[in-house]
């Protein structure tokens, strides 16, 4: 396929494109069912829109204590959010879990949720040292599991974490 094919201003429809270096320099649009079977560099943004990336839905928080499920079933179809915890009082080495509960449908047997630390109300090693991650993710019951540890040698962690969490659909 020649170059002044692609520049052309006609549409190419039901044409496949094959090669091994291509330069966009203004934008791309894709539409339908792409696969890419290497990688995808980009040093400018990539925008996923098959779930919503307006902004974070949340925090949802913990009710009465640390192991307390924490019921985010009212998120709708957002998979991009925040998660608190109540105020945390962790021995040095100790460690706390609880569940993420999700609307029905949210989670399934491909789902990958991602988890860092957003924010931690006390001073790191003064208070302990927090250290998150997921646990479990249980699609039949719409559930993940945080476990929380406390990494510090000799302080307790006493505070409130709070979460970003993102869930993406892996490949089948």
């Amino acid at each position: 396929m020649s170059a002044q094919y692609l520049n052309s201003t006609t549409p190419n429809e039901d044409t496949n494109i094959k090669c091994n270096y291509a330069v966009v320099r203004s934008s791309l649009n894709v539409t339908g069912n792409q696969v890419c079977a290497g990688t995808i560099d980009c040093d400018q943004q990539i925008s996923a829109k098959s779930f919503k990336m307006d902004g974070f839905a949340g925090p949802f928080t913990q009710i009465t204590s640390d192991s307390t499920d924490v019921d985010a079933s009212s998120i709708g179809d957002s998979r991009l959010f925040r998660v608190a915890t109540v105020s945390l009082t962790l021995t040095a080495g100790g460690n706390t879990a609880f569940n993420v509960l999700m609307p029905t449908g949210l989670l399934t047997a491909q789902s990958q949720v991602l988890m860092s630390i957003y924010d931690y109300s006390q001073s790191y090693d003064t208070n302990g040292t927090p250290f998150a991650y997921i646990g479990s993710i249980d699609p039949s019951v719409n559930r993940f599991k945080i476990i929380v540890k406390n990494l510090a040698l000799g302080q307790a962690l006493a505070g409130v974490l709070s979460f970003n969490i993102t869930i993406i659909e892996g490949a089948n």
